[in-house]
């Protein structure tokens, strides 16, 4: 199999992006316009015909080039446009440029979840598949989840699109949490603007939101639509959604929304218990992907880089 490096210059984004389309594993994250906004500058591999392709989601430290999980991309790797055989899917790995001498990657599900010459280590995702009848997906509920979205009804939450991007923008900006912080801070921050421009530009992303009765908004998700598919990817909640358990209710109102269609609904995660609860509180499956690491950084960098 011949395998080509790509600079970003050089790539066909419209071939490119025709494969991620095609692709049995296609997702989100492997449009070109979603890699330009999360990691500018990205590389690629690809085979003669562009049907089967692995981004390169390069960045820079201490001098050295490295290829690193860009934030919200949880699963990249190799995409197909046919079923490929494991063995033919670490001909890609082995062909990571040399140059690269930090690699830590986040591989799809239909990736190989071991790889030669890696360490790997297995992460957890949850799907909920959304094709059945309301009452039916309710009733996988956990009585927590229960619980909790009856909470928002007897407050009179109300859950809907979010028409106003600015108002999830100060939100976000106002989120004490972890996740906000991450998305705030640096770079990512802009990355996170571009990307979310595209995204509704591209009508590839919903934004609903919990209002109270006085018709202030007290927590939202942006919500990635793509391959028959909704990825929660950014949540954000104010203290008074918090303490209502607005994001409870406001997928509960989602899947109401969006069930007895062929759509799953993606959680992204997680690996933290409690977090991984409140997904499969919504009856929704357990899924692994692999995340690989290899560290060829010189001495001293490379102890400074060990994990």
């Amino acid at each position: 199999m011949q395998i080509y490096h790509l600079k970003h210059k050089d790539i066909d984004k419209s071939r490119w992006d025709t494969t991620i389309t095609r692709s049995i594993n296609g997702n989100i994250y492997g449009y070109s316009w979603y890699l330009d906004a999360v990691s500018p500058d990205w590389e690629a591999l690809i085979n003669l015909d562009y049907s089967i392709v692995l981004p390169l989601t390069k960045a820079r430290k201490y001098g050295f080039s490295y290829l690193c999980r860009p934030v919200l991309s949880q699963q990249l790797g190799v995409f197909s446009t046919e079923m490929i055989k494991d063995s033919e899917a670490l001909e890609y790995f082995k062909a990571l440029p040399k140059q690269f001498k930090l690699i830590e990657i986040c591989l799809n599900k239909y990736n190989p979840l071991l790889v030669p010459g890696f360490s790997c280590s297995q992460h957890t995702s949850y799907e909920l598949d959304l094709i059945g009848e309301y009452s039916s997906i309710r009733s996988q509920y956990s009585q927590n989840n229960r619980r909790n979205i009856n909470k928002t009804r007897d407050q009179l939450l109300i859950f809907k699109p979010v028409p106003d991007l600015e108002a999830f923008s100060n939100l976000l900006a106002n989120d004490s949490s972890d996740g906000a912080a991450i998305l705030l801070k640096g770079n990512n921050q802009i990355r996170f603007n571009n990307l979310l421009n595209e995204m509704l530009k591209r009508k590839t992303g919903i934004i609903w939101g919990a209002y109270n009765t006085d018709n202030t908004l007290i927590a939202a998700i942006l919500f990635g639509v793509s391959h028959q598919k909704f990825y929660y990817l950014v949540p954000v909640n104010t203290q008074s959604g918090r303490d209502s358990r607005a994001l409870f209710g406001l997928i509960d109102a989602f899947i109401q929304q969006y069930c007895g269609n062929s759509l799953i609904l993606d959680f992204e995660g997680s690996d933290i218990p409690g977090l991984a609860r409140f997904y499969a509180g919504f009856g929704a499956q357990k899924t692994s992907y692999s995340f690989i690491r290899k560290n060829t950084l010189p001495w001293p960098v490379s102890v400074l880089k060990k994990s």
